[in-house]
């Protein structure tokens, strides 16, 4: 990256990216790193990951996530499941629910699906990506840092 030196020079350095590679490329931000990078860095995307036993469990649980703007989306997809329960191996349809959101609101999007949900036990996990476009990134923060409505173009 390109940093600027009190002397109005610019020098290349590369620059560590937490479990990544290093990359190089011009500073916009503070003590060298790009702010948009910086943000996603301190509060990156989270991705949850709910099975649910229909496609109205999925749609209501996400409706109500959104309400409370926990999460920017929701995506609601048909799965089958095959799993042990009660000493029995159950064969189902379910539908699956994956929710964005930020980190820092994962956790209070999993409290609440945990109230919500119908089963005894229900799986709810979080997946943070490696990489998020910056565009949908800003959206994401966005939905879920304000209180106002925006739009999702």
């Amino acid at each position: 990256m390109l940093v600027q030196t009190l002397a109005d020079q610019s020098v290349d350095c590369p620059r560590l990216v937490p479990n990544g590679p290093i990359v190089t490329g011009t500073v916009d931000g503070y003590n060298g790193v790009n702010m948009k990078e910086r943000s996603q860095a301190a509060d990156p995307l989270a991705m949850l990951y709910v099975p649910c036993s229909s496609e109205t469990e999925a749609a209501g649980i996400g409706s109500r996530l959104l309400a409370e703007r926990l999460i920017a989306c929701a995506n609601i997809y048909a799965s089958r499941s095959l799993y042990r329960w009660n000493d029995e191996v159950a064969d189902a349809q379910e539908m699956v629910l994956v929710c964005k959101t930020l980190a820092s609101r994962a956790n209070d999007a999993a409290a609440l699906i945990e109230q919500i949900h119908s089963y005894d036990v229900p799986c709810i996990l979080r997946i943070v990506p490696a990489h998020a476009n910056g565009d949908y990134y800003r959206w994401v923060s966005a939905e879920v840092a304000s209180s106002a409505p925006q739009n999702a173009s």
